[in-house]
């Protein structure tokens, strides 16, 4: 079995180990695949006994790797040894690199053209943010064949809007990051890292995980709470995109790489879902032209999911007051935030073709400068709903 024909294997729908992978995680996934598989010969054999399948290094192996020899075929658990899964999403799969552990291969199942355009947008979006170093670098893509096997994609494959006949899957190889999820999360990064500064071991901890809100984690909280919301503001100024898959408070931690030590090399991942607004640099020309405001400004778009229309400048705008509002409050400036919001609320909640676009686009630049050159040591302590929530 070749890397093609691995890759079509494991990303197949209903059958393949991708869509139990992505439910359930690597581990438990596995095991759910692997249990279900010996439940069924267990049965067959009418013992009249339960199947409980072992966890025990000495006897899970051997029974994992008859399994999804049986299951999958001949050469797919030698495939599967080499290219280890480690994530999953609802389109696709990250492995490792066969060789190289700085570097990674994200496969994306494009079986209609809605998929297709999200694969292409995606590695194009990746690529632009990855020139200005918030993103993976991209290295190579390769895009594998197929054609469809279940009567309903073939049937879909005929619908000349949605479908096609032309699947594939896309290969990204690209520079391996670590994010945020793959560190236990925000608080058992941020507490770990914590630890290390004070010269203490991370498996040493004496608390739970949610005791520990001291100044110190604080301050690393308002650190990772400003580089979050400089990295989202350079992505907008610089290449007009906006990540819409983290989630309106910046809380997708499994899109977010972040190394509390460096706080400056914050990336994202996961441009599939992005927007992306043409002209961000000339937003401001457009606004002193009485005529583009209410022709063009108003009605100008950024490129939807779809490739139709998507965004206008008013959500644009508003992307980076929430980024700004979130740069200002880990400065400590919380009241300033609130009302910076408030101002920016006076020139666009107005009657149609009213709004004040020049002054809000005035307003959102100077607050834009203001956060992206605040130095960290500026900050002020800090916590997110989510460690309030637990206190």
């Amino acid at each position: 079995m070749n890397e093609e024909e691995y890759f079509r294997t494991y990303m197949r729908p209903k059958t393949g180990m991708h869509g139990v992978m992505a439910g359930m995680g690597v581990r438990a996934g596995e095991r759910d695949i692997v249990g279900r598989h010996l439940n069924r010969l267990h049965n067959a054999k009418n013992t009249g006994m339960d199947f409980f399948l072992p966890d025990h290094p000495s006897e899970y192996p051997q029974l994992r790797d008859k399994a999804l020899t049986d299951i999958y075929g001949k050469g797919f658990l030698d495939m599967y040894k080499r290219y280890k899964p480690i994530g999953h999403g609802a389109f696709g799969a990250v492995f490792e690199k066969p060789g190289d552990p700085s570097r990674v291969l994200k496969v994306t199942r494009e079986d209609t053209l809605r998929r297709i355009k999200m694969g292409d947008r995606e590695v194009s979006r990746q690529m632009e943010a990855a020139s200005i170093n918030r993103a993976p670098m991209i290295h190579s893509v390769t895009n594998y064949p197929y054609q469809h096997e279940t009567p309903e994609d073939i049937l879909g494959s005929l619908d000349t809007r949605y479908g096609t006949d032309d699947p594939r899957h896309k290969v990204i190889e690209m520079d391996k990051v670590k994010t945020i999820d793959h560190q236990g999360g925000k608080i058992q990064m941020l507490q770990d890292y914590v630890l290390r500064k004070q010269g203490l071991k991370p498996e040493d901890r004496k608390y739970s995980y949610y005791d520990k809100f001291e100044t110190p984690y604080r301050i690393e909280n308002a650190k990772y709470n400003l580089a979050v919301a400089k990295a989202q503001l350079h992505l907008a100024d610089a290449k007009g995109i906006v990540h819409t898959d983290l989630g309106s408070d910046n809380s997708r931690t499994d899109h977010i790489a972040y190394d509390p030590s460096k706080p400056i090399r914050t990336k994202f991942i996961d441009y599939g879902f992005t927007r992306k607004f043409n002209h961000a640099e000339n937003l401001h020309k457009h606004t002193k032209n009485l005529n583009l405001r209410n022709e063009e400004l108003k009605s100008h778009n950024l490129a939807g999911i779809d490739g139709q229309v998507g965004l206008d400048v008013e959500h644009f705008l508003d992307h980076k007051v929430a980024n700004i509002a979130q740069g200002l409050k880990a400065l400590g400036r919380a009241d300033e935030a609130n009302a910076f919001r408030n101002e920016y609320q006076s020139y666009v909640d107005r009657p149609a073709f009213k709004e004040d676009y020049e002054s809000a686009d005035n307003l959102v630049r100077r607050g834009t400068k203001e956060v992206r050159m605040a130095r960290y040591k500026k900050v002020q302590p800090m916590l997110n709903k989510e460690e309030l929530d637990l206190m």
